[in-house]
């Protein structure tokens, strides 16, 4: 029976076999100025290169990217891979102006007598 590779071996593999492209994106953009993307081993490995590839299509994006946070995630590049030249610009101007929703939610009751 084939044993199942972890999370940690996956992203070996990946690393392995995508280490290249990986490392010159990552060069690529602290060249430009760009914080490194946030996210897991294999989200980074993936978003990298794509980051890259779009930046090197379009300029304009530097610009953009460096005035909104939310572009620093990997999840962001993973999820607008297929979007190019305008798109990908109005995709960077929306992720800037969505609120994080995240930081507002107060606690509840139960969650603060647990303190």
């Amino acid at each position: 029976m084939a044993r199942k590779l972890t999370a940690e071996q996956k992203a070996a593999r990946r690393l392995e076999k995508h280490g290249d492209a990986y490392a010159a994106a990552v060069a690529a953009a602290a060249a430009r100025g760009l914080a490194p993307l946030t996210g897991t081993v294999p989200q980074c490995v993936w978003a990298e290169p794509i980051r890259d590839r779009a930046m090197t299509a379009d300029p304009r994006l530097l610009k953009a990217v460096r005035e909104h946070a939310a572009c620093s995630t990997a999840q962001f590049w993973i999820k607008n891979r297929f979007k190019s030249g305008e798109q990908l610009v109005e995709a960077v101007h929306a992720a800037g102006d969505e609120p994080d929703t995240r930081a507002k939610v107060e606690p509840s009751a139960r969650q603060l007598d647990m303190f």
